[in-house]
C-alpha cells in the first residue's frame, strides 16, 4: 500500500498553490536544470496540462478518429492522442471501453516493453497494476498464448482494475491477483518473462494536474514520505527482481522526479546481475545522464 493516497485532479484552470520549497529547486538542479532550462520548467508549471487518450485498437472509436481537426498521435504511442477541442472524461466512449483517458507519460513504459521484448506467447506481471491504464495498453499488444498476471492489493482498487480490463475487452488474458507485491516472489521465482513495476510514489510528475501534490511538498515531513516511498520501492523491486527469469526485461516507472524514488531504488538491484538497457538509443530519444528516461514537464508537455 502506497503512503500516499491518490488524490482529485486539478481543474483545466488551476494553478500551482503556492510556491515550490527550495529543497524541490535545488532537487530539480541537481539534476541538470539550470538558468533557462529550469525556467521553462517553472513556466510549464503553471499552465494547464494537455488532455491526452488512448484508443482502444479491438474497438476503435471511429466518430473520435475521423475527426477533420484531430491531431496526429502522440510522440511514443501510436494510438495515444492529444484532445484539445473537447474535455475527454464527458465522452461516451471511455464508459465503452473504445477509449481510455490515460496521461501521456504513462503511456511510455509498455512502448519500452515493446521495444524490448517481442509480445508473443509470453508471460508477464504488472506488480502494481490498478487502475489499469497500463495493464490495459499492454494486454492489447499480446498475441499467441500471452498471459498478463495483474497485481493490486487493495480491494477497492483491485475492483476498478477489474472493471476497465472488462471495459477494453482483454480480460480473457488478464489474471487478476489481490497480493502484497512485496511478497509475491514466496510463491515462485524466476516464473516470467517481463515484469512492469510502476511503483507507488510521491507523485511531483503530477504537478500540472493534482493541486495536493504541491502542498504535499511543501509539508515539513516530505522528506520523510520520499524515504517511505523508497523503501517500499526498493522491497517491491527486489521482489519483482526475484521473479524475473534470466534474460527477462523489467521496467521500473514512476510519477515523479526525484532522484530517491528512481536512480537510487534502482542501485538496489544485484549490479553483477543486472543490465541497463540504453533506452534513449533504441527509442529515439536524446542521450540521458539517468539510468533511464525522465521525462521533464518542458520538454514533453506531460
Amino acid at each position: 500500500v502506497a503512503p500516499v493516497a491518490p488524490v482529485a485532479p486539478v481543474g483545466p484552470r488551476e494553478r500551482l498553490r503556492g510556491p515550490l520549497p527550495r529543497s524541490f529547486l535545488l532537487e530539480v538542479a541537481r539534476q541538470g536544470l539550470q538558468l533557462l532550462s529550469l525556467r521553462r520548467f517553472l513556466r510549464t508549471l503553471q499552465r494547464p496540462q494537455r488532455h491526452t487518450w488512448r484508443a482502444n485498437r479491438k474497438k476503435p472509436p471511429e466518430a473520435l478518429l475521423s475527426r477533420p481537426f484531430q491531431k496526429p498521435p502522440t510522440p511514443w504511442s501510436p494510438d495515444g492522442f492529444y484532445e484539445e477541442a473537447e474535455e475527454p472524461g464527458s465522452w461516451m466512449e471511455q464508459y465503452t471501453g473504445e477509449v481510455y483517458i490515460q496521461e501521456l507519460a504513462s503511456m511510455l513504459p509498455v512502448e519500452v516493453l515493446k521495444a524490448f521484448l517481442p509480445l508473443h506467447s509470453v508471460r508477464i506481471l504488472d506488480l502494481c497494476s490498478a487502475p489499469g491504464s497500463k495493464a490495459s495498453q499492454l494486454a492489447l499488444e499480446l498475441t499467441g498464448e500471452s498471459v498478463l498476471m495483474c497485481n493490486e492489493a487493495k480491494t477497492s482498487r483491485a475492483q476498478i482494475l477489474r472493471c476497465n480490463l472488462l471495459k477494453t475487452g482483454v480480460a480473457d488474458r488478464c489474471l487478476i491477483l489481490q497480493e502484497d507485491g512485496r511478497h509475491l516472489a514466496a510463491a515462485g521465482s524466476a516464473c516470467f518473462d517481463a515484469i512492469l513495476l510502476d511503483a507507488p510514489c510521491s507523485g511531483e510528475g503530477n504537478l500540472r494536474r493534482i493541486p495536493e501534490v504541491i502542498e504535499r511538498i511543501q509539508a515539513p515531513n516530505y522528506g520523510r514520505i520520499k524515504a517511505e516511498n523508497a523503501s517500499l520501492q526498493k522491497q517491491l523491486l527486489q521482489s519483482a527482481w526475484r521473479m524475473l527469469r534470466p534474460g527477462g526485461f523489467l521496467v521500473y516507472s514512476t510519477c515523479t522526479l526525484n532522484l530517491q524514488e528512481n536512480e537510487e531504488v534502482l542501485e538496489h538491484l544485484p549490479m553483477a546481475e543486472a543490465e541497463f538497457m540504453d533506452l534513449p538509443a533504441r527509442l529515439g530519444f536524446p542521450s540521458c545522464s539517468s539510468l533511464g528516461l525522465r521525462l521533464w514537464p518542458h520538454h514533453w508537455d506531460s
